[in-house]
């Protein structure tokens, strides 16, 4: 599940209480992501769910093309796009341009860097980053609101020609009762990974910076939660195979699996290359767990100092801080109050109140 997918789930679910009616437009597997967690209604055209059993392109294809032209007896007052990848993106723009009453409010996480900035298959790269662009081009025209997670990405927005009135800022957030309410495994990880399995979230820089932590603290143990595609996992365990590492990849776990695993741990590692926020090191503070990240520019102005932060790709400094934090239990726990006291300031009731407000304000207009 994407962080666009969990922030959406945890605003939408609290908007459903005081009367919002939430029809969910998704694919098959889109559907069964978001049923677990999300009481709403569901509709997976029969052609998106065909395209869909056909893998990742053909569905990426449908959605982005088809998605638009199936939706039409569901419309509602808003339309509520959860990312600004373009498959989110082009159904949204064809339906406003369709039913002129309905409004489209855009969600952007983060914005996509140039191809030859990441890591990963230049291709690959090359393609996403035009189709973000595309989306970028269609969210200006056409969207009536756009919600930008931090101020990095509001201000880019801004200078990339959006219009300042377009644009506001709403942040992600962290059920703090529910992380309060999960208990610590009965073991001690020393480090543990949360997110999506992919080069651009430094996954292989994760495993050369466990190669030098294991060299001076052999035995230390790395736990990898979150799913990849089946070749990126394949080449992830031969890496580890070959090095002989402690390192344990566990794919998908239910939320309460993965945080317990995660409140078992000493060291949260994450070493992604780009963010628009950073939800898993939120719910790393929140869990108690102390964070080493990248230092990205989004971090810097959303968690203020309370995590560590190493130059990107410097994977020598990057073990060189986790086996700092592993060898000062008093690092740790200053690193442990200060993170949960952050994170108890991003509530997802506030957050979903925010949200309800702009979007009852963009219909009363």
């Amino acid at each position: 599940m994407s962080g666009g997918d969990r922030r959406a789930i945890e605003v939408l679910k609290r908007l459903i209480p005081v009367g919002v009616v939430v029809v969910v437009f998704t694919t098959r597997s889109g559907a069964l992501t978001f049923k677990d967690y999300l009481a709403a209604s569901y509709v997976t055209p029969r052609v998106l769910t065909t395209f869909d059993k056909m893998g990742v392109v053909a569905s990426y294809f449908a959605r982005s093309v088809l998605g638009g032209f199936f939706f039409k007896p569901h419309m509602g007052d808003i339309l509520y796009g959860t990312s600004s990848l373009l498959p989110d993106v082009l159904p949204a723009f064809v339906l406003r341009k369709i039913y002129r009453d309905t409004k489209w409010v855009q969600m952007v996480h983060h914005l996509v860097p140039h191809y030859s900035a990441r890591p990963g298959s230049r291709m690959r790269n090359l393609l996403a980053y035009l189709a973000h662009e595309t989306s970028l081009r269609l969210i200006r025209r056409a969207a009536d609101l756009v919600i930008a997670v931090n101020p990095l990405v509001r201000d880019r927005l801004l200078g990339s020609g959006f219009p300042e009135a377009m644009v506001v800022l709403n942040s992600n957030g962290v059920d703090i009762g529910f992380m309060n309410k999960i208990s610590p495994q009965n073991r001690v990880i020393e480090g543990v990974f949360l997110g999506r399995v992919h080069p651009s979230k430094g996954i292989d820089d994760l495993i050369a910076a466990w190669v030098i932590v294991n060299r001076r603290r052999p035995g230390s143990k790395l736990t990898i939660i979150g799913e990849a595609n089946p070749k990126t996992m394949q080449r992830l365990m031969s890496k580890i195979a070959e090095r002989n590492l402690a390192i344990e990849v566990t794919g998908y776990l239910e939320e309460e699996v993965a945080f317990s695993t995660l409140k078992s741990s000493c060291v949260f590692v994450f070493p992604s290359h780009e963010e628009g926020f950073g939800i898993a090191i939120l719910e790393a503070m929140a869990c108690g767990v102390p964070v080493v990240a990248y230092d990205l520019p989004a971090y810097r102005r959303i968690f203020d100092g309370k995590l560590i932060r190493v130059p990107v790709g410097n994977v020598e400094e990057l073990a060189n801080q986790v086996i700092r934090l592993l060898e000062n239990p008093d690092a740790r726990t200053s690193l442990r109050t200060e993170g949960m006291r952050l994170a108890s300031t991003y509530d997802w009731q506030e957050i979903a109140t925010r949200e309800f407000q702009l979007m009852k304000s963009l219909t009363s207009q």
